[in-house]
């Protein structure tokens, strides 16, 4: 396999869109291990990539296809997944549900639990199930705070959890690698997926079950410039990076913004309210 061709040090984590280098894919595709981002979307609107990815997808759900061929769960990671499925595997509607307040402090009180729950029910009210068929598995940042909450909220539908991990993840958030990696498979197995608007975890787990997920927004919802949640427009994770993209120019920019889909992709990680670089 090749090398991959990026752009210079300002671009340097992006796959180069204008050149016709097919010998590396899967480092195109996903270059979070070395830059923490997810390349995909660059990949979709090169032209010389066009008519081998439409091989693959018609509907620009590259992540799906992709991340379901390369990664698949460690043997003791896919314990634990199996040991938690089947508290769920025989409810016939799985909502997925992952809150996050606490990464970015300046959010913290901006997504009332009551939002995540309302959405919740209305998903399962308007199933078509009955409230014993349908199962809600939670994920959270502080799951002590959170699940009581929302076992309260989310009755009379069952809610589901994977057993609570103290510590931080390499990445500084909270719980452990291990138990992300098996919650994020879990969200991946529902029916539906509600996130948290900006959380990168739950939009990738969306994306490896192949879902369009529902995001939550912050807020007091007193206008219809700030609705309290929508739905994504496919199932391709967002990437943080793009945003800073969208500043270049040139026929780079002119191919990412060509479709649309850069508003989503660029949805990761919010400002803070004073409009700076997200903060912890």
């Amino acid at each position: 396999m090749g090398s991959v061709r990026t752009y210079d040090r300002d671009m340097r984590t992006y796959t180069s869109w204008l050149v016709d280098d097919h010998r590396n894919m899967s480092q195109c595709l996903w270059r979070y291990g070395v830059y923490g981002d997810y390349a995909a979307p660059a990949l979709l609107l090169n032209p010389h990539y066009k008519e081998f990815f439409q091989n693959y997808t018609t509907n620009y759900n590259l992540f799906n296809f992709v991340a379901n061929q390369m990664w698949k769960p460690a043997p003791a990671v896919q314990v634990e997944i199996d040991n938690v499925y089947a508290n769920i595997s025989e409810f016939k509607y799985k909502i997925g549900l992952h809150i996050r307040k606490y990464k970015w402090k300046a959010f913290a009180n901006n997504f009332p639990y009551r939002v995540f729950c309302d959405l919740a029910n209305s998903l399962a009210v308007t199933s078509g199930y009955r409230s014993e068929e349908v199962v809600i598995f939670a994920g959270a940042d502080n799951p002590r705070e959170s699940f009581p909450i929302l076992e309260k909220c989310l009755y009379p539908h069952r809610m589901v959890h994977s057993p609570i991990a103290e510590g931080k993840t390499v990445g500084g958030n909270p719980g452990t690698d291990f138990s992300a990696i098996v919650d994020l498979f879990l969200l991946s197995k529902c029916d539906d997926v509600i996130s948290t608007i900006g959380s990168s975890f739950s939009e990738v787990a969306a994306g490896f079950g192949g879902i369009t997920p529902w995001h939550v927004l912050g807020g007091d919802y007193s206008s219809t410039t700030n609705p309290p949640y929508y739905k994504q427009i496919n199932s391709e994770p967002c990437m943080y990076k793009s945003r800073t993209w969208r500043k270049q120019e040139g026929e780079k920019m002119e191919l990412f913004t060509m479709n649309g889909l850069y508003r989503q992709f660029e949805s990761c990680h919010p400002d803070a309210p004073d409009g700076s670089l997200r903060k912890k």
